[in-house]
This record gives structure tokens, C-alpha cells and sequence, in this order.
């Protein structure tokens, strides 16, 4: 009996023990996992990338569409200081106009008197008209400029040729101003060629009648309310022409000539006739 309990102990404890054995077994060590190193490059991130670009792209674009909207913005913005710079100079002509008027008047007055004054320029009278009404043709054959004269300083009249700034002025008499718009960029059209003028250049006027012919002598840049260049000299007969210096407007440039002959078309010379001809 006692050999049969001992058998069953044994036996017992090596059950015990070999389920003790089972439970307290150690895991195995993972292994490290080295396919990531040899993967192909994620298929993700390679879209990421073509993302990337494409927002890049977009990005560039919308830069190049702001740049060119803004632009055109400040252009409008440039033209319509231009204009308001015009409507200024007007309303300062047409104050100086009264001015003068009263300046005539307390003249006249004085000259009654026997009261000497000094020299006051003529009266200039403004005409602003925006009518087609065309008067004669200009020339300056050194820089290609061939244009219409047209009555008035009309907004529309600046872009249709040479317009005249007073009422009633006339060819070889007095001062004859004339004015016209620069197109931005481009030397060639209007008064653009005014830029390439020189001192001795010759300036044509006619009228379908004569032909009068001005020397330059003054070239000069003035600012916008420089309104004293429209009057006439004592003693002096010239041709003034101006047109803004600009893209801006901020300036005048002014070339002035004095006159040297009036000659009736039908005898004129062949290169006073070809100023009018030649638009080479």
C-alpha cells in the first residue's frame, strides 16, 4: 500500500511539473523583419509627388493670371489720373481766361489814362470743341509725322490728329498751338515722332491754301499746368506743339518753332509739296 501512494505522488508531481514547464515555456524572439528595405518605393508616394507638382502648376497659374488682371487695373488706373489731370488743365485755362479778361479791361482802362503797362500776353481762349471739323494737315518730314489738324481740344480730337487749343487762331499768325495724345509704346503714331525732334527741324502747316513754314527752336519739358505756352509772344509769330511726356501724363513735352514764309500751294517746291505727299 504505501508503495502504491508513492507511485501516485511521483507520479502526481510529474504532472505537476510538467505542466508548470508548459506554462512558464519562454516566447520566441521575433524576428526582425528586413523586406521593408528591399521593397519597391510606395506607389503613395510616388502619387504624392505627381500632387505635388500638380498643385505647383496651379499655383503658377493663378500667379500669372493675378499678375496680368493687375496689370490692365493699373493701367485703367494710370489712364483715368491722365484724365483727370486733362480736366484740371482745362479748368485752370478756362480761370485764367477771366483772369485775363480783367487783366484786358483795367489795360484798357489804363491806356485811356495815358498809364503804360507792360507787355501782357494775348488773351487765350480755350476751345475745347470735340466736333470732326478739320482745318489742314501737319508735317515734320525728319520724323515721319503727317497729320490732320482738327478744330479743338476734344477728348476724341486728340486721337484724331493735331488739335487746335484757342479759338480763332490762325496759320502764321501768333502763337498756333497744337495738341495730340502718345501712345503708350509706340513713337510712331500721333505725336509719338515729337520725341525725335530736333532744334533746325522744319514744320509744315497748310491749309489747301498756303503752306507756312516753321523753324524749331525750344524743346523743353514743362509741367501739366504750364498753360503760359498757349499765348501768344510779343512780337513773335510760332507754331507750338505738346503732348504728354509720359505713359503717366505727368509732364508735357513742348517743341516750339518760329515762323519763316508762307507760300501758296501751287508754287511751293517740291519738298515743301512732298511733306504733304511722301508718307514714307
Amino acid at each position: 500500500m504505501g508503495n502504491s501512494n508513492e507511485n501516485q505522488e511521483i507520479k502526481s508531481t510529474k504532472k505537476i511539473n510538467f505542466i508548470l514547464i508548459d506554462y512558464q515555456e519562454p516566447q520566441k524572439k521575433e524576428q526582425t523583419n528586413y523586406e521593408l528595405i528591399v521593397q519597391p518605393t510606395n506607389p503613395n508616394k510616388r502619387k504624392k509627388t505627381k500632387n505635388k507638382w500638380y498643385y505647383i502648376s496651379i499655383l503658377l497659374l493663378l500667379l500669372a493670371l493675378f499678375i496680368t488682371f493687375g496689370n490692365q487695373i493699373y493701367q485703367k488706373s494710370e489712364a483715368q489720373k491722365t484724365n483727370e489731370r486733362i480736366e484740371r488743365v482745362k479748368q485752370a485755362l478756362i480761370k485764367k481766361q477771366y483772369e485775363k479778361k480783367e487783366i484786358a479791361e483795367i489795360k484798357k482802362k489804363n491806356t485811356q489814362s495815358k498809364v503804360e503797362f507792360t507787355y501782357q500776353p494775348q488773351e487765350t481762349f480755350l476751345d475745347d470743341s470735340d466736333e470732326e471739323v478739320y482745318l489742314g494737315q501737319v508735317s515734320i518730314p525728319k520724323v515721319h509725322l503727317q497729320l490732320p489738324i482738327v478744330k479743338g481740344v476734344g477728348e476724341k480730337n486728340l486721337y484724331r490728329g493735331a488739335a487746335t487749343n484757342k479759338v480763332g487762331q490762325l496759320m502764321g499768325k501768333g502763337n498756333y498751338p497744337m495738341a495730340a495724345h502718345k501712345v503708350p509704346g509706340d513713337d510712331t503714331s500721333l505725336f509719338g515722332p515729337l520725341f525725335n525732334v530736333k532744334n533746325g527741324d522744319l514744320i509744315y502747316l497748310q491749309d489747301n491754301q498756303f503752306i507756312y513754314t516753321y523753324r524749331v527752336n525750344n524743346i523743353e519739358i514743362v509741367a501739366p499746368d504750364r498753360v503760359d505756352i498757349l499765348d501768344d509772344r510779343a512780337n513773335k509769330t510760332m507754331i507750338t506743339m505738346y503732348t504728354c511726356s509720359t505713359d503717366a501724363g505727368v509732364e508735357r513735352l513742348v517743341v516750339q518753332g518760329e515762323f519763316e514764309k508762307k507760300t501758296e500751294l501751287a508754287k511751293a517746291s517740291q519738298q515743301e509739296q512732298a511733306a504733304f505727299t511722301d508718307k514714307s
